[in-house]
């Protein structure tokens, strides 16, 4: 299977779209495609074995990974030592890493940072790709990242697009 996977043409599961018209497109296809090709893989050949449960899991991993080099260490106390420039400087450049959306910044507080995201490529990957099912799955990392690597840091998101909504409103607060 991993065989197959490292076999996988070089366009994956996006064979079939035109070409990425930036490199945010370009990235996220990279990023999105093995987990997309991993869970066709699985369902073609261990349909029995809950591909989407694994590829969740394998999904999720990559996603903490993923997470935490964008954001490295976000302190609780960090947002309210800073000036209000400086951290709505800091929240701008954190956000301009997720090159798999399109965010608007709406808040940005000593204690409460609120965004919403307006576009997402992977879910509109996931769904491109005819497996509209992996597309939640891809939130599932955040999640995971903001109860166990940034435990001080609350993820408040009531709707998603991967699920449908119009956009995904963020918000992050310190906890306690």
């Amino acid at each position: 299977m991993l065989a197959r996977l490292a076999l996988a043409s070089s366009d994956g599961p996006f064979a079939h779209l035109p070409a990425p018209t930036d490199e945010r497109e370009s990235l996220s296809r990279k990023q999105a495609g093995p987990a997309i090709q991993l869970y066709q893989i699985l369902r073609e050949r261990h349909p029995a074995d809950d591909p989407l449960e694994i590829v969740r899991e394998v999904m999720i991993a990559g996603a903490l990974i993923f997470l935490d080099h964008c954001l490295g260490s976000l302190t609780p106390s960090l947002f309210g030592e800073l000036p209000i420039e400086e951290r709505e400087r800091l929240v701008e450049r954190l956000a301009s890493r997720f090159f798999n959306a399109t965010v608007r910044l709406d808040e940005v507080g000593a204690d409460r940072v609120r965004l919403t995201v307006t576009a997402c490529r992977f879910a509109s990957l996931a769904r491109e790709a005819a497996v509209p099912e992996l597309a939640p799955l891809f939130c599932a990392g955040d999640e995971a990242y903001f109860g166990r690597v940034q435990p001080d840091v609350e993820l408040s998101r009531p709707h998603t697009i991967a699920e449908g909504a119009q956009s995904c409103p963020f918000e992050l607060r310190r906890r306690g």
